[in-house]
């Protein structure tokens, strides 16, 4: 156990935890290294392919994990025999070119949670894009092939939505001034945006799909270890993280420090220290 670096990125401080624990444990080896997604990132997985044995989270925001998670069917998933509302399906996987097993994890508790939040992310973001979309209709373009091109952009920022009933209007402009009379010559056009927004079903199914789930990863791989490491068992041991960060959930509470000094420098904490008592400050 020792203080971190507040400033230091989780990613960065495990790899070096993990080599100062393996240099200082005098007794046998753990078997698996159990961590959340902090240490699920290509160097790291890469540093300790062969040198342990490890349980990780991984992150959702690696494509490949949010292709996994959305299409991945209700069929496909099996009932955990060990905790109540949770399915499990393995997978292989070879991220960051290390070959691992990973274990989607769904939550019915979670599921209907996420579905809940999935509802009103839906309806804010039509309010959001229905107002981007009037800006964009009132804008004009020079030339159709401007407008089009705006439209496809406009198109790529939709996350639950798609444009419907698209149409390039065209708006002539004469040579002479007010209503323009029959045989006028047109000078030039403008082009503007028409369309509206329906809802893209196949965009909200895969996000429908997602809800409720995440991905374990481990690179036990071999015969023993898979009979051995099954998916019940590495859910287990990753859901057992939760009573160690919860004995330790107190030093985040603000009631544990009688009072809080921040300072910029080891030399000013040291400064400080020889003009005060330092336990008496918390620090």
């Amino acid at each position: 156990m020792q203080v971190g670096d507040g400033n230091e990125l989780d990613q960065n401080a495990l790899p070096k935890m993990i080599r100062e624990f393996k240099a200082q444990w005098q007794e046998e080896q753990p078997e698996v290294y159990v961590m959340d997604a902090a240490f699920y990132k290509e160097a790291n997985l890469i540093q300790f392919s062969s040198s342990i044995n490890w349980i990780s989270r991984v992150p959702l925001t690696i494509k490949a994990a949010q292709e996994i998670t959305q299409i991945i069917l209700p069929e496909q998933l099996d009932k955990s025999t060990k905790y109540k509302g949770y399915s499990l399906c393995t997978v292989c996987s070879q991220y960051a070119g290390v070959q691992q097993r990973w274990f989607v994890v769904e939550s019915e508790e979670r599921k209907q949670a996420d579905l809940k939040a999935l509802l009103q992310n839906i309806d804010k973001s039509l309010n959001t894009k229905n107002q981007s979309l009037k800006n964009l209709e009132s804008k004009k373009f020079a030339c159709e092939a401007d407008a089009i091109s705006a439209a496809e952009d406009f198109s790529k920022t939709l996350k639950y939505h798609s444009l419907n009933g698209l149409e390039i209007v065209a708006k002539p402009h004469y040579k002479s001034k007010g209503r323009p009379r029959p045989g006028d010559e047109v000078s030039h056009y403008t082009y503007y945006i028409k369309a509206t927004l329906v809802e893209n079903e196949a965009a909200i199914k895969s996000y429908q799909n997602q809800a409720g789930r995440f991905i374990l990863a481990t690179n036990l791989l071999d015969e023993i270890d898979e009979k051995k490491w099954t998916s019940e068992l590495v859910l287990q041991e990753y859901k057992a993280q939760q009573p160690t960060e919860n004995g330790f959930r107190f030093l985040k509470d603000p009631l544990f420090f009688a009072s809080r000094v921040f300072l910029k420098s080891t030399k000013r904490i040291h400064g400080i220290g020889d003009d005060y008592d330092i336990g008496s400050y918390g620090l």
